[in-house]
């Protein structure tokens, strides 16, 4: 079995091309980033042996060169993406939660996805804001491509989310049932 050796990041084994490299070391930074990895694990014995059986001539990065350099440049593309994203004139919906881990570790999350507000005008009474919601949906082509719609649990929201079943669907008592749930049963 090969042994995996911790090395600089300038180093780049033979055989193995410098673009190959940098798009391993990206997936592992990805990887560690998605599932908030320890940067610690790069140095465990377990996940070098695991690295060397899947190609025993990549070059896994240090604890101190992923916190250094390779996380913080990752960090600084997603920030640039989503800052060029933003910068068109567009409104944009907030979701934001609090949390902290077992280490009393504290976090803070924030969502921000494209807003589709539109003024309601008059009462807002289930039949209106039904009216309302296909009206923006429509207007804004995204009919088709909504996977959920989180409301609260106002009398007219529920209201509003089965006059919308009623448009589309042919329901039954049980399926009614599992409307007002949110949950599909």
């Amino acid at each position: 079995m090969h042994q995996v050796v911790i090395r600089s990041h300038r180093q780049v084994p033979i055989g193995c091309t410098a673009q190959k490299s940098v798009k391993k070391t990206a997936a592992l930074v990805s990887l560690m980033a998605e599932y908030g990895l320890a940067l610690s694990v790069v140095e465990h014995a377990a996940f070098r042996q695991f690295c060397a059986a899947m190609d025993h001539k990549f070059v896994i990065p240090s604890h101190h060169h992923l916190s250094t350099k390779l996380i913080p440049d990752a960090v600084a593309a997603k920030t640039a993406k989503l800052q060029e994203v933003l910068s068109v004139d567009c409104h944009v919906s907030l979701t934001s939660d609090l949390w902290t881990d077992r280490c009393m570790n504290s976090f803070m999350a924030i969502t921000a996805t494209p807003s589709l507000a539109e003024a309601l005008k008059g009462s807002h009474t289930g039949v209106r804001v039904a009216e309302q919601y296909e009206k923006t949906v429509m207007a804004n082509n995204v009919y088709g491509k909504v996977d959920f719609c989180l409301t609260d649990n106002a009398l007219n929201m529920c209201r509003a989310f089965d006059v919308i079943a009623s448009f589309h669907y042919e329901t039954t008592p049980d399926m009614e049932s599992n409307f007002h749930d949110g949950v599909s049963k």
